[in-house]
C-alpha cells in the first residue's frame, strides 16, 4: 500500500523547509534515514519490516513537495511534518493525491 501527498508551502524558502523536515525526522527516536540527496530523502520506521527501501519518502521538485508513504503509520508521519510547519508558523496545504 502506498499513499501519496502533495505538500504546498506558501511564502517560505523551500530548501530551508525541506532540510527542516528532514531534521525533524532525524531528531525523532522513531525513524532511521534510509537515503538522502539534494532533492529527496527517505526514512524507515525503527522496527519496521517493510519491503520498501524506505517507509516514506519526501521529494522536492521546484517549489513543491511530494510525500510517498509506504506504511500504515501515515498519520504519525504526517504529524511530524505538520508539527514542524506549525511550530515555525509556516502556512501550508496537504493534499492527498
Amino acid at each position: 500500500m502506498s499513499i501519496e501527498y502533495h505538500l504546498i508551502v506558501n511564502g517560505s524558502h523551500q530548501d530551508d523547509i525541506f532540510l527542516g523536515i528532514k531534521v525533524a525526522f532525524e531528531k525523532s527516536d522513531s525513524y532511521i534515514l534510509s537515503h538522502s540527496s539534494d532533492n529527496a530523502f527517505g526514512f524507515s520506521i525503527k522496527g519496521s519490516s517493510s519491503d520498501w527501501g524506505a517507509d516514506f519518502e519526501i521529494a522536492k521538485k521546484k517549489d513543491e513537495f511530494f510525500i510517498q508513504i509506504h506504511s500504515g503509520n501515515y498519520k504519525k508521519i504526517l504529524s511530524v511534518i505538520e508539527d514542524f510547519l506549525n511550530n515555525k508558523a509556516i502556512s501550508f496545504e496537504l493534499e492527498e493525491e
